[in-house]
């Protein structure tokens, strides 16, 4: 991160989806006569002669930052990081907020919620 200044972590976002978001900016790209003619679109390959300052210019317009699928992907949870967060950190939560209770209840809390999974009673209605 330090190096780079983003993470990947490979796998994360659906394939589909990141396709989707860099064709939508490849296609973009297109229209503007930025990419070398004859290339395959989802090369990307950028003419020898473009303005590589104009280029930079145009991923930063407001209309290619709002495309549909690069907000799908920018904005969306990935399903893998919302797996993460339901099977480890809510039920860490869980696991905290019982170990918390036990003093307060005088036994251990989890007797008190034995039937219930208070990770799936988390969300508002």
């Amino acid at each position: 991160m330090a190096d780079d200044g983003y993470l990947l972590i490979r796998g994360m976002q659906e394939r589909e989806q990141v396709l989707a978001a860099r064709r939508g900016i490849l296609e973009d790209l297109e229209r503007r006569s930025f990419l070398k003619p004859g290339a395959q679109l989802m090369d990307g390959v950028v003419k020898p002669d473009s303005d590589h300052v104009a280029i930079n210019s145009a991923m930063s317009n407001r209309h290619l930052i709002r495309l549909p699928a690069l907000l799908n992907l920018v904005e969306g949870v990935p399903q893998a990081l919302q797996q993460v967060f339901e099977e480890i950190i809510l039920r860490r939560i869980s696991g905290n907020l019982m170990l918390f209770l036990d003093p307060i209840l005088g036994a251990p809390a989890s007797e008190f919620f034995a039937a219930r999974d208070i990770s799936q009673e988390n969300t508002a209605p």
